[in-house]
């Protein structure tokens, strides 16, 4: 194939590129993979805390911002798959870390997190659409499941090193008793 000669190299009818039009868009897609990507973790078992906790914080970062760039339908369809997706293993996360914590509560506030996608998706200011209060309720159910997990994540890693410290004092202590691992 030969190129064209007449390719002035200007976008089709002598449009300007818009580079921040451009990077912005980019940036959207990013952010929406990335979200994907970690819902999918999470559903895998996959540190699901901590990859439940970014999720969130991303779909609450961009869901109520009216200056945020919009979902498209396939992108809201697309990441609400992934929030059921992950929901058997977020229930277990939340029930192994806090017994008491209701399962309807914590279902709740999963469906939250597809309505703030869907809020996400709209074209108009949620808030305008369907009020401060519930994009409010919706807003702190979201956050409510998002603490959870990154105290879960928090404790994790304290018990982590906890563990490690402990195996270190018990190789010393073999170590001078002259026992072998």
């Amino acid at each position: 194939m030969s190129p064209r000669s007449d390719y002035d190299g200007l976008p089709p009818d002598g449009r300007a590129f818009d580079r921040l039009a451009y990077e912005r868009r980019i940036s959207h897609l990013v952010n929406v993979d990335h979200i994907a990507s970690m819902l999918d973790s999470a559903a895998q078992g996959c540190d699901v805390a901590v990859c439940t906790s970014f999720a969130l914080y991303d779909i609450q970062e961009k869901a109520l911002d009216a200056s945020a760039l919009r979902l498209s339908e396939d992108e809201r369809e697309r990441l609400i798959c992934h929030l059921k997706r992950a929901r058997p293993a977020l229930l277990l996360l939340v029930s192994a870390f806090n017994p008491i914590a209701e399962t309807s509560f914590v279902n709740s506030c999963i469906g939250a997190a597809s309505t703030l996608v869907a809020f996400w998706a709209e074209d108009d200011d949620p808030r305008k659409i369907h009020g401060k209060e519930v994009c409010r309720d919706v807003n702190e159910r979201v956050r409510w499941l998002r603490n959870v997990c990154h105290s879960i994540s928090l404790q994790t890693r304290i018990m982590k090193r906890a563990n490690c410290r402990r195996g270190r004092v018990i190789s010393n202590i073999k170590t001078k008793v002259g026992v072998d691992g």
